[in-house]
């Protein structure tokens, strides 16, 4: 079975439509009389971004959030009530009837309903809806295996944001196929960062590089910007990596910064690493 891994964006969360969208990931899956979607985060320009590429919300089978800023979450109320009234476009009669799977840490879950989705999406005409009546939920515990469309898949604790209370739930993906490759998605992460007020993150700081030095092919979140106490990886600590891991690494969730991607290409190239992925670029593994 044939494996595409399409950035239908590959921005970071201030990315303007006319540069780039955010870094939603389409993964699908190709067999000879079949084809399956899972899309790796969902944030607010997943409409157009769908809709450049030649996708409908109905084209996707299952939904991962990494965690719950707009530029990965901020579109399921879109996709949500796309797939449940506009059913009958595909011979049903019940609203509700073709709900994509929602994949995601079950905390993570709970809370992009209670904080982020519960507002729009709870009260329809007649009556008032809970998470499942969108989607076939499926919530996960931390760190576990799962299988998407006959890809083995595991959670991988990140270090994004950490507040004065805890270390906030996000996670990436550790992807192996039938053929043994073996691919890590970062998700929003800086994993160079350690909090002596929490030792979790010395774990989960471990476990993000053992991922890396094991996979075959890394995608990435960059920062080019130099923020002090960045949540994202900044490209400079990106470049103090050893070079096998850097050339097996493609960077995704930038902005430009008045560079064009030509130039800024460039440079990660010179830096050693795979590139710099391009809204709409395709992997095939």
């Amino acid at each position: 079975m044939k494996t595409t891994i399409k950035f239908l964006g590959s921005g970071s969360a201030f990315a303007l439509a006319d540069e780039n969208y955010h870094s939603n990931i389409l993964i699908t899956r190709k067999a000879e009389k079949d084809e399956q979607n899972f899309l790796f985060d969902c944030g607010t320009s997943i409409p157009e971004s769908l809709n450049k590429f030649g996708f409908i919300p109905q084209d996707i089978h299952s939904i991962y959030i990494s965690h719950l800023h707009a530029d990965h979450v901020g579109g399921l109320e879109y996709m949500a009530f796309k797939t449940y009234f506009e059913t009958y476009k595909f011979g049903k009669n019940a609203f509700g009837t073709m709900k994509p799977k929602l994949y995601g840490d079950k905390d993570v879950l709970n809370d992009a309903w209670e904080h982020t989705l519960k507002g729009g999406l709870e009260a329809v005409q007649g009556r008032r809806n809970i998470l499942t009546d969108y989607f076939d939920v499926v919530g996960l515990s931390e760190n576990e295996n799962f299988n998407i469309l006959g890809l083995e898949i595991e959670e991988v604790r990140t270090l994004h944001t950490i507040s004065d209370k805890e270390v906030e739930k996000a996670f990436g993906l550790y992807i192996k196929d039938e053929n043994q490759k073996k691919v890590y998605i970062s998700g929003d992460s800086n994993p160079f960062q350690e909090n002596k007020d929490f030792p979790i993150t010395k774990n989960i700081k471990e476990n993000v590089f053992e991922k890396m030095e094991d996979a075959d092919i890394i995608f990435q979140d960059s920062e080019f910007a130099n923020y002090p106490n960045s949540v994202h990886t900044q490209f400079h600590q990106l470049c103090e990596l050893g070079s096998e891991i850097k050339k097996k690494m493609w960077l995704y969730h930038y902005k430009l910064n008045d560079m064009s991607y030509e130039e800024l290409n460039q440079e990660v190239l010179e830096a050693g690493f795979a590139g710099l992925v391009k809204r709409g670029q395709e992997f095939i593994l």
